[in-house]
């Protein structure tokens, strides 16, 4: 996809950076970013429980609350420069619904080598300038009245910081 302004440019910028990571690739099963794309959604995904039950594992990627545009001057050239907040959520079924302790193990490890892959691809070539990455709300597991529509599943909410 091509990076084209602020807005979209940081959902886009990441979106690439995550599905050209192996870790996440490996968290989702596929073998190329091709396959990675069709799993990490933009902006939205509503869809009926059942619906996503099938869908996982699965990302969605969207704007948080923040953009700035800041002017930078100096000398010949001034240019408006852009940073902001992308929210990254990332799913997955229980590979231990009997377990929770290892199940929840098994996801942190998944989002450990994510996370590893986004830092150590943050602000090379065209990447995105990742600053921070913040988890906003824990890691958990869907409550188990839940499991019958929806199946057993782990998700985690991020915050990505980028300049």
């Amino acid at each position: 996809m091509e990076i084209t302004g602020p807005i979209t440019g940081g959902v886009v910028g990441l979106h690439n950076m995550l599905v050209a990571s192996t870790a996440y690739r490996a968290f989702l099963g596929v073998e190329n970013e091709k396959e990675a794309s069709k799993r990490t959604y933009l902006f939205d995904l509503d869809r009926p429980p059942a619906e996503l039950a099938r869908l996982r594992p699965f990302a969605v990627i969207w704007p948080a609350d923040k953009l700035d545009l800041e002017q930078y001057a100096g000398g010949e050239q001034n240019f408006l420069g852009s940073s902001g907040e992308l929210v990254l959520v990332l799913t997955d079924n229980d590979k231990h619904p009997k377990d929770s302790t290892a199940g929840g193990l098994a996801f942190a490890a998944s989002l450990d080598a994510i996370l590893a892959d986004l830092a150590g691809a943050a602000g090379r070539s065209d990447n995105l300038a990742i600053r921070r990455i913040s988890l906003f709300s824990r890691i958990l597991r869907n409550p188990r009245e839940d499991e019958a529509s929806a199946g057993a599943y782990w998700h985690a909410g991020l915050l990505v910081g980028w300049r």
